[in-house]
C-alpha cells in the first residue's frame, strides 16, 4: 500500500462497474509509478552519497589541512542528510571541543556547553557508542539544541569519529523537527565518519609537518637577522619589520624595561593615528595596563581591541583567566598581544603585536612562533647587556691598572744608603691601588 486513489461525483451513482475497472488499472499504474519514482529518487540519492564519500576518500591521500577536511565532511553531509546544523566535535587530551560547526555560532554552542553540563552528556555517550546514536525526545538536549533554540523532540545523530580504538571526536547532525534520523542516517553518517577520521589523522600529520617547517624556517629566517646585524637598535628594527611578514601578524613593536618604565624604541605596522600613543618615549606603571600584565605575570597576555580613539589601544580588555585567553582567541576579534622579552626571570621588555580579525586561522600555531621570535629577541637583548657590562668592566680594570702604575711613581726608586745600615721596604696594595705611600 503505497496510497488511496479517491474519485468523487456530485452525482449519484454515476460510476459504472467498467468504470471501476479503469479506476482500479489506473491506481495500479499510479502505485508502480510512485514505485518506480522513489526507486529512482533512492538510487539517485545512493550515487549522490557515494559521490560525497568520493570526495572526502580524496581528502585522505590530498594535502589538506585539517579545517579543509572538517569543513569538506560537514559540506558533503549538507548535500546528502537532512539537517539544521552540523558540527564535528575533536578531542584535546579528554575534552572534546568544537573544532568546526555549518549551520550555528561556534561560540554560542560552546557557550551552551559550559553553561549546561547535562548538554555535553550526548557527546559524551556517542563517543563510546559502537554505532551512531539517534536521539530520542527524552533525551537530555546536546548543546546545539540548546543554543539553536529546539523544541524538545528536535532530531540528532552523533558518530564517534575512530581510528582503530583510537577515539578522535564526535560527528554530529541537528535538524529542529521530530523523527528525521532512522537506520539509513545511521549508515550515512557512519561511513562519513570512518572516512573523516581517517582523513583528519592524515590532515594533522601533514598540518604538523607544515607547521614546524614554517616554524623553523621562520626562527631561522630571525636568528639571521640578529646575527647579520651590528647594534640591538638594528636588530629590533629588523624584527619588528619582518615578523608581520612571516607570521601574518599586522603589526609589531618593541618596548623596553629600563628605569621604572617602559620605552618604546621600534614599532612597525600600527596605523598611523596610533603612532602617537603607542610609540610615547615611555611608559611608567599604570599608563599601558597590557605591558604592566605582561611584567607582572610573567607571559603573554592578550588584550580585546576594539578602538573608537587611539587612546583606546591603551585600555584593551584583558584575558586574565585561561578561560578568557580561550574565548579571545576563538572570538575572531582584532587583538593586541603582549610577548614577555624574559630569560630566566629578568625582564628585559615587551613585543607588542596587533592580530586582525581576518587573521582568524591558525591563531595558535602564530603565537607560538612569535613567543620563539620574542625569546631570540630577549637573547640578543641579554647579549647587548653583557656586552655593556664587559666593556664597563674592561674600563674600569684599564682605568684601575693605570691608577696603579701613576701611584707607583710616587714611590721612590732608591733607597737612601747609610754607614752600618741596611734598609729595605715592601709596598703591598690589598687590591691594584692602595692609600699608603712613604717617603
Amino acid at each position: 500500500m503505497v496510497g488511496v486513489l479517491d474519485l468523487q461525483s456530485d452525482r449519484a451513482n454515476v460510476f459504472t462497474e467498467e468504470d471501476c475497472f479503469l479506476f482500479e488499472t489506473l491506481a495500479d499504474n499510479i502505485a508502480v509509478a510512485l514505485h518506480n519514482a522513489d526507486l529512482y529518487r533512492s538510487e539517485r540519492w545512493r550515487r549522490q552519497v557515494a559521490d560525497s564519500l568520493r570526495e572526502v576518500t580524496g581528502l585522505l591521500s590530498a594535502k589538506v589541512s585539517v579545517d579543509d577536511v572538517l569543513d569538506a565532511t560537514l559540506r558533503e553531509l549538507e548535500r546528502n542528510l537532512p539537517s539544521d546544523v552540523l558540527a564535528i566535535w575533536l578531542l584535546d587530551g579528554d575534552e572534546l571541543y568544537l573544532a568546526h560547526i555549518h549551520g550555528a555560532d561556534p561560540l554560542e554552542v560552546e557557550d551552551a556547553r559550559n553553561r549546561w553540563p547535562e548538554a555535553g552528556l550526548f557527546l559524551a555517550s556517542s563517543l563510546s557508542a559502537g554505532q551512531p546514536t539517534i536521539r530520542k525526545p527524552a533525551d537530555p538536549f546536546g548543546p546545539i539544541g540548546m543554543a539553536s533554540g529546539f523544541a524538545a523532540d528536535y532530531s540528532s545523530i552523533a558518530a564517534a569519529l575512530r581510528l582503530g580504538d583510537q577515539p578522535l571526536g564526535v560527528l554530529t547532525l541537528a535538524h529542529h523537527t521530530p523523527r528525521r534520523y532512522g537506520h539509513e542516517a545511521q549508515a550515512v553518517t557512519a561511513t562519513f565518519a570512518n572516512y573523516a577520521a581517517v582523513a583528519i589523522q592524515n590532515a594533522r600529520l601533514y598540518d604538523s609537518a607544515q607547521e614546524q617547517a614554517y616554524a623553523s624556517a621562520a626562527l631561522l629566517q630571525v636568528a639571521q637577522t640578529a646575527a647579520n646585524s651590528n647594534s640591538l637598535d638594528e636588530i629590533l628594527a629588523s624584527i619588528v619589520r619582518i615578523t608581520p611578514m612571516l607570521v601574518g601578524v599586522k603589526a609589531c613593536g618593541v618596548y623596553l624595561w629600563e628605569a621604572q618604565a617602559f620605552w618604546s624604541v621600534q614599532a612597525y605596522g600600527f596605523p598611523e593615528d596610533v603612532r602617537p600613543v603607542l610609540e610615547k618615549a615611555a611608559f611608567t606603571p599604570g599608563e599601558f595596563p597590557l605591558l604592566d600584565s605582561v611584567r607582572a605575570r610573567g607571559q603573554t597576555v592578550i588584550g580585546l581591541l576594539e578602538p573608537s580613539i587611539p587612546e583606546d589601544w591603551l585600555d584593551t580588555e584583558l584575558a586574565l583567566s585561561e578561560e578568557d585567553t580561550f574565548y579571545f582567541l576563538q572570538s575572531g576579534e582584532r587583538l593586541l598581544i603582549g610577548f614577555p622579552l624574559m630569560i630566566k626571570g629578568d625582564l628585559y621588555g615587551v613585543m607588542l603585536v596587533e592580530e586582525t580579525s581576518e587573521a582568524f586561522r591558525f591563531r595558535q600555531k602564530r603565537i607560538e612562533i612569535i613567543t620563539g621570535i620574542a625569546q631570540q629577541v630577549a637573547l640578543s637583548i641579554q647579549n647587548e647587556h653583557l656586552q655593556r657590562e664587559m666593556v664597563a668592566r674592561e674600563r674600569l680594570e684599564h682605568e684601575v691598572q693605570l691608577a696603579r702604575q701613576i701611584q707607583q711613581t710616587f714611590l721612590p726608586e732608591h733607597l737612601p744608603e747609610y754607614p752600618d745600615w741596611e734598609l729595605a721596604a715592601l709596598w703591598k696594595t690589598a687590591r691594584q691601588v692602595g692609600g699608603d705611600f712613604y717617603d
